[in-house]
């Protein structure tokens, strides 16, 4: 079931979700998650997200990243950043964390 009821914003902390495994396939990745033997896979920014994103992190702390990696406006990262997060949620591969006691929503 979808998880369309929560935004991710800049100050959002995500990470994986449990019931996915991954691998590396070239410069992407590729999910399958478990729950509901959906298949997934990503570009190679994707993949650098995903990799960022196996230990809890806030959404601002990936695109201050990306933003040292790539030449890119700010305003556009966090625009792209946020959106291929919040579908990753809405899809399930990914879940957000509750800052103070480190349980995912």
């Amino acid at each position: 079931m979808p998880n369309t009821q929560l935004s991710i914003t800049l100050d959002t902390l995500v990470a994986q979700a449990e019931d996915v495994i991954s691998a590396p396939v070239g410069n992407e990745v590729v999910m399958l998650r478990l729950e509901s033997s959906a298949y997934y896979d990503t570009d190679d920014i994707g993949a650098e997200i995903w990799q960022w994103i196996a230990i809890p992190i806030t959404v601002r702390a990936l695109c201050d990243r990306l933003l040292s990696l790539y030449d890119v406006p700010a305003d556009q990262c966090h625009a792209d950043v946020l959106a291929f997060l919040q579908q990753a949620f809405d899809e399930g591969t990914i879940q957000i964390v509750a800052p103070t006691s480190g349980q995912a929503l």
